[in-house]
């Protein structure tokens, strides 16, 4: 199964915003993870934390997600959130997503199974992304 990739730039007042993802989706099954390369500008301005809240607000305004719970979360001593919610488009379903700044990148890993075996699945997914600091 070869993951779909999306390449994506858009414009923003404090410069261009490139975001990647990689996504697989199979059944009940939704793994996927973003690279946001956020404007340095951007990040200089509002500062790691801020930003990181902003992101996580998007997220779930973005997914219509509803029973959202939050709690800091860290990847080798950087900076994240770890988001459960269930997502707007897909009701009763369960969804985690773990947003990490690195530099000046978010990487968001999201991961979705229907079941407990796809629950395990996910769990294992988002345990084994590696992350690149550019």
């Amino acid at each position: 199964m070869t993951p779909r990739h999306q390449d994506a730039r858009s414009r923003t007042l404090l410069g261009t915003l490139r975001t990647q993802s990689w996504e697989v989706e199979q059944g009940s099954l939704r793994l996927r993870v973003e690279r946001h390369d956020v404007p340095a500008l951007a990040l200089r301005l509002l500062g790691a934390k801020a930003m990181l809240e902003r992101a996580a607000g998007q997220l779930l305004r973005d997914l219509d997600a509803r029973g959202a719970l939050a709690e800091a979360a860290s990847w080798r001593g950087r900076p994240g959130h770890h988001l459960r919610y269930e997502p707007g488009a897909h009701p009763g379903a369960i969804e985690d997503a773990w947003l990490y700044l690195l530099g000046t990148r978010i990487y968001v890993i999201f991961a979705r199974g229907g079941d407990a075996e796809t629950r395990a699945a996910a769990a294992r997914f988002a345990a084994s992304v590696e992350l690149h600091e550019e």
